[in-house]
């Protein structure tokens, strides 16, 4: 996994409070962070994690969810 996934699965797990402790966790994982940079990208994060606090994050891995095809 790299360090982009991984930020994406810490930002949807609810259990991060910001961009920064994403950061912090995948340092001490091992990972590089020197990924996780770009206003764009901060932002999706960010976003995942309010959504994910809320709760309204779909938990299920990626692919595996279905899509609606309207």
């Amino acid at each position: 996994m790299t360090a982009l996934e991984r930020a994406f699965q810490l930002a949807r797990s609810g259990r991060v409070a910001g961009v920064t402790d994403i950061i912090t966790s995948l340092k001490r994982e091992g990972y590089y962070a020197s990924q996780i940079e770009g206003r764009l990208l901060k932002r999706q994060l960010a976003d995942l994690i309010k959504a994910a606090r809320k709760g309204s994050v779909n938990s299920d891995p990626p692919g595996t969810r279905s899509v609606d095809n309207d």
